[in-house]
């Protein structure tokens, strides 16, 4: 078991939702504080290097009490090694529609799907909201029906501009043998009206995916 120091940062908060342990007397990431995260996994970020916090592998020596913090650039080696490139192709989201009803439900449905050779998978993701809140999924993932995907709200602004973050989970022979062999990476989309065609009376809009087009959702983080 590992465990690690973390500086908090947009990608921080990232870590701690999937492995679900770290452990703060404040869960404010934007202030100075640290956060102690404990699993058996590995984490490797993306290319997009600017996102990744400041990570010490903190050692703990339980029977003598000593710890070891050891430097950040030795960590960014090992992370960034310790799995093989898994997906480095984005997501594509199509087909996505979203509607608002005012005084009533958003309705979200899209398809995502994953180019990685090893699964080459598509699910249909879906959601549903009181208009005028904060319904949509933020912290955790909506499993798309039966399958691995899963789907969130990054960022929301309307129905024309929002952020959809993906997860995608998979078998990947070369991280392990079994149950060690599992695989979850990490996208995200941005939507804005230049993708959609819309339609709008009084009390309710929607909007379509332009035909034949696809949404990019860059991978930006793999764990395992």
């Amino acid at each position: 078991m590992s465990q690690y120091l973390i500086a908090p940062s947009t990608f921080t908060r990232h870590i701690c939702h999937a492995f679900q342990s770290c452990h703060n007397v404040s869960e404010d990431f934007n202030n100075s504080s640290f956060y102690l995260l404990t699993s058996q996994r590995s984490i490797t970020p993306s290319n997009h290097t600017h996102e990744l916090p400041q990570l010490y592998p903190l050692i703990l020596d339980t029977m003598y009490g000593a710890a070891l913090l050891l430097s950040g650039l030795c960590i960014l080696a090992t992370f960034t090694s310790a799995l093989p490139a898994a997906a480095n192709k984005p997501f594509q989201i199509s087909k996505l529609s979203i509607q608002e009803i005012e005084g009533a439900n958003t309705t979200i449905d899209f398809t995502v799907y994953d180019p990685d050779p090893l699964t080459n998978a598509t699910a249909v993701c879906t959601g549903i909201w009181t208009t005028g809140t904060a319904g949509y999924p933020q912290s955790s993932y909506k499993t798309c029906g039966n399958s691995t995907f899963g789907w969130n709200m990054f960022s929301y602004t309307n129905i024309q501009n929002f952020v959809l973050g993906i997860e995608h989970s998979f078998t990947d022979p070369s991280v392990g043998k079994p149950p060690y062999d599992q695989l979850t990476i990490f996208g995200r989309g941005n939507v804005t009206h230049a993708d959609f065609v819309c339609t709008a009376r009084i009390g309710r809009a929607r909007c379509d995916q332009q035909e034949g087009s696809t949404i990019r959702a860059p991978i930006y983080a793999v764990i395992a």
